[in-house]
């Protein structure tokens, strides 16, 4: 009987450590697959990080093509430009040397024609003369007449050729003149020509500089990205490293793991076998324990019996109500290793459970986080509320007598409620007190009560992340729960001396 006694505290103890050891294969598995992700999402950020830095350099290199067309355009014009200021000038040196021989071809002639007049008005006077003279000499002699007529004549002839050239002069002046001014109308259109065109040239040589400039930064722009891609390719390089790393520890570990948890499992296998050939020989007695060995086997049933208990409570507080005689048949065929189900069944029906059991938490978190961040929003608007340095939200209620110092020791009660005004815990209704030196109580409530005095009374607003957190507390708080805390100060003693 005490044989069979600590078979089944082996066995059971043996059960515990398999189901623990699947625990860890099966959180082990989740670790390995979430590592496969994290590699996959490194590679697909690799890849796409590799294909925005050909793109990159692809844009750097039209670009810098770009700016190498500019250059050369630039180039272009200036050379261009360069060279008609230099035909602009060649022309200017060229009529203004037209202009300067015309001018003095207008001014030569101009001489003569001043000449010409001097001697016209000479012929002129001299005919007067001769007229004079001839008319003298008629009442003097014929010879005298003659002499007179031939002057006369020669005169005349002289006059009327002077007279020829002096029209002559006259009518090459003129050209000459209209010439000059055709000259300098066409040199100032040229001029003007030359100036537009310059204007124009300038234009365009500013803004090839000012796209030149621009082309210019977009390259030092892509040059700077190339540079953080490829250090961002680094980084995902070796984070990729490092992920395969560990991905390859955990398998080892998980290899590990499985070769220990293969080896228990056949020694489990043989002690249930034990078990059950020492179950069939000697039938469990009910009677009540009359040793110390079957005190303390009776005491360890009842202590698990307990845990069956609190395990049951769990379950309906997850919304199922199980049949409590299917419950302890289950147990009881465990314990003999002969199931009136198939194992493949039993394990189909606790994963629909764990699933079921996972949608009502995604669910009741999803409302837990929904209420809780409206009731921060709505109590931070309230009147004397305000928000501590560690991200919670209090109002103080009585402020209490004097300040509360470090290592003080601290008497206060706790009335513990979530966001929807379930009230989790309430210490005043069962008069209970926590004394702890200050310093000694969780951080967000050292802080809080250090916010009154004695006999204070302080209201505090906890997000998730100050109090239970993404897993919460269940049944009574689900994840993701903002909590409501009032503290009253009870008391409050000096330091204790050490």
């Amino acid at each position: 009987m005490q044989e069979n006694t600590a078979l089944q505290k082996k066995l059971t103890d043996t059960q515990k450590q398999l189901d623990s050891l699947q625990q860890q294969w099966q959180v082990a598995n989740q670790q390995l697959d979430e590592k496969a992700q994290q590699l996959e999402q490194l590679r697909t950020t690799q890849k796409n990080d590799t294909t925005d830095a050909t793109d990159l350099k692809k844009s750097q290199a039209e670009s810098q093509k770009q700016i190498a067309a500019l250059k050369e355009e630039i180039s272009t014009l200036t050379a261009a430009q360069v060279t008609n200021q230099l035909e602009l000038a060649a022309a200017k040196t060229r009529e203004s040397q037209d202009i300067v021989q015309l001018k003095k071809l207008l001014a030569d002639t101009q001489d003569q024609k001043a000449s010409m007049s001097a001697q016209i008005a000479t012929l002129t006077a001299s005919q007067v003369e001769n007229a004079k003279a001839l008319a003298a000499a008629k009442a003097g002699g014929t010879e005298a007449v003659g002499s007179l007529k031939q002057s006369l004549n020669k005169s005349q002839s002289e006059s009327a050729e002077l007279k020829k050239s002096l029209v002559s002069a006259q009518n090459e002046a003129t050209v000459l003149s209209k010439r000059i001014a055709e000259l300098t109308a066409a040199q100032t259109a040229q001029t003007q020509a030359q100036t537009a065109a310059k204007a124009d040239a300038d234009k365009v040589i500013a803004q090839l500089k000012i796209s030149l400039t621009e082309s210019q930064n977009q390259a030092t722009a892509l040059n700077k990205q190339v540079t953080e891609l490829t250090a961002a390719q680094t980084a995902n390089a070796k984070a990729q490293t490092a992920a395969k790393a560990d991905a390859d520890k955990v398998i080892a570990q998980l290899k590990t793991s499985l070769s220990e948890s293969q080896a228990q499992t056949a020694a489990l296998n043989k002690q249930v076998d034990t078990l059950q050939a020492a179950s069939k020989a000697a039938p469990i007695a009910t009677a009540a324990p009359d040793s110390d060995d079957k005190l303390r086997a009776y005491s360890l049933g009842t202590l698990w019996g307990q845990e069956i208990r609190g395990a049951l409570a769990n379950v309906q507080a997850d919304g199922f109500t199980p049949d409590l005689t299917q419950v302890v048949s289950g147990v009881s065929d465990s314990l003999s290793g002969e199931f009136k189900i198939p194992k493949e069944k039993i394990m189909a029906q606790l994963d629909t459970m764990n699933k079921q059991v996972l949608a009502r938490q995604k669910q009741s978190s999803e409302t837990a986080e929904s209420e809780g961040d409206k009731f921060i929003t709505d109590f931070s608007k309230q009147t004397g509320v305000k928000k501590a340095e560690m991200g919670y939200y209090y109002r103080v209620l009585d402020a209490g007598r004097g300040k509360i110092k470090h290592g003080e020791v601290v008497a206060v009660s706790v009335k513990e409620s979530l966001s929807n005004g379930n009230v989790i815990k309430d210490m005043a209704k069962t008069k209970q007190v926590v004394t702890l030196p200050l310093d000694q109580f969780p951080p967000v409530f050292a802080s809080s009560i250090g916010l009154v005095g004695s006999h204070g009374k302080v209201q505090i607003v906890v997000p998730p992340e100050l109090a239970y957190g993404d897993r919460g507390q269940p049944p009574q708080i689900p994840p993701k729960a903002t909590m409501v805390y009032e503290i009253t100060v009870q008391d409050v003693k000096p330091a204790q001396a050490k």
